[in-house]
This record gives structure tokens, sequence and C-alpha cells, in this order.
């Protein structure tokens, strides 16, 4: 009996540490070995879930290396149409508007081969650096009209009145001036190679520098008070002429 006295009390205490868990929870469930309690009687609140953060996928940015491309929308291209010109000072190189009256007429510059102006008034027109080689001129009035530096090679000004016309530095090489009137005719510096002068009217006409006129057709040219291609005058000269001179 006394050899197994500690078997016997270790039963014992088990048995009275069950009946004072039973006592205290009022549970008559199987022992389970004791474990620490909360110090609070309340039972412990469960852990609200964190809420999740924002998982929209951010916008994506620019991830070409190179900035965001602006607006390529081309502009709208502006009017780029030439206005027609409403100013009658330039020159209009129209000459079958107003034609055979062409008074004072700007054609400076103006292209106008082979044109034709037979008859034509030109009395004061502007006809500086214009193109007119081979042109129709036969009686055309030109009194007083400025035709510096123009090309006028072969054209036909038979009968023209070129009176106090300004033919400085103009080509008129082969050009027919038969019968032309040129009294007070400006022709300073100008061509006269092969010219047709048969009859012309000189009197008074500036051939100062004037070049070739040893090769132009003179005929009956009226020499009078006129200024030779070397600077002397006509009348100084027996004959009167400016041929040689």
């Amino acid at each position: 009996m006394r050899r197994h006295l500690p078997l016997i009390l270790a039963v014992f205490f088990l048995v009275l540490g069950s009946a004072l868990v039973w006592a205290q929870t009022g549970s008559a469930s199987v022992y389970l070995p004791l474990v620490a309690k909360n110090d609070s009687s309340q039972p412990l609140t469960p852990t609200a879930e964190p809420t999740p953060t924002n998982t929209t996928p951010a916008t994506p940015t620019n991830t070409a290396g190179g900035p965001t491309p602006t607006n390529t929308t081309p502009a709208t291209p502006t009017d780029t149409t030439v206005a027609t010109p409403t100013s009658t000072t330039g020159p209009s190189c129209d000459i079958t508007t107003g034609y055979p009256n062409l008074q004072g007429r700007n054609l400076a510059n103006c292209v106008l081969p082979n044109a034709s102006l037979t008859g034509a008034n030109l009395n004061g027109a502007n006809l500086n650096g214009a193109n007119l080689f081979g042109a129709h001129l036969s009686s055309a009035n030109l009194t007083n009209a400025s035709a510096t530096g123009a090309e006028l090679n072969t054209a036909d000004l038979t009968g023209a009145t070129l009176s106090a016309t300004n033919l400085s530095g103009a080509n008129l090489t082969s050009a027919k001036l038969n019968s032309a009137v040129m009294t007070g005719a400006n022709l300073f510096g100008a061509n006269l190679s092969s010219a047709n002068l048969s009859s012309a009217n000189l009197t008074g006409a500036n051939l100062t520098m004037a070049t070739n006129l040893s090769t132009a057709t003179v005929t009956g040219v009226t020499w009078s008070n006129t200024t030779c291609p070397g600077g002397g005058n006509s009348d100084d000269f027996t004959p009167h002429t400016c041929v040689g001179h």
C-alpha cells in the first residue's frame, strides 16, 4: 500500500484539478490542459481587416522616350491666291485693251515681240526696257514716249512719229525707220546697226555716242542741227551730215 501511495496521490490531485476547472467554466467538456487566461474577462474583439488600397492601374505615362506629342493636326492653310492688282500705275502689258489709243500707257519691261501696234497712239507711253522685237509700229505716234533700253530689233517704224521720243540705249538693229519723223529724238547710245533711216527727219535729234551709224541706210535723211555720235553738229560739216562724224 505504501509502495503505491505516490501514484494514488497523483491521481487524486489530477481528479481534484479537473473538478476545479469544471467548477469555474461550468462545462462538462473533456479536460483540457490549463492555459493562461486573458486578464480581461471580455472576449477579444477581432481585428478589422485593413481597407484595401486603390488597385486601379495608373494611367500609363509616355514611354516613347520623347516628349508627349502635341496636336499634329495640320493647320488650315491660309489663302495664297495672289490678289489681282487694282493699281493702274504699274505696267499692264495687255495692249488689246484700248487699242489703238494707248496714250500714256505704262508698258515698261513688257515682252511684246511681233506686237501689232500699227497706227497706235503711244503718245507719252512708257516703253522703257520693253521687248518689241519685230513689232509692227508703222505710222504709230510715239511723241514724247520713253523707250530707253527698249528692244526694237527689226521693228517696223516706217512713217512713225518719234518727235522728242527718248530712245537712249535702245537697240534699233535692222529697224525700219524710213520716213520716220524723229525731230528732237534722243538716240544717245542707241544701236543703229543696219537700221533703215531713209528719208527720216533727224532735225534736232541727239545721236551722241550712237553706234554703228556707218552701217545704217541714211539716203535722203534730213540732217539739221543734229548732234552727231562724236559730239559735233551736223551743220558744221559739209555736206550737212553726221555720217563719219
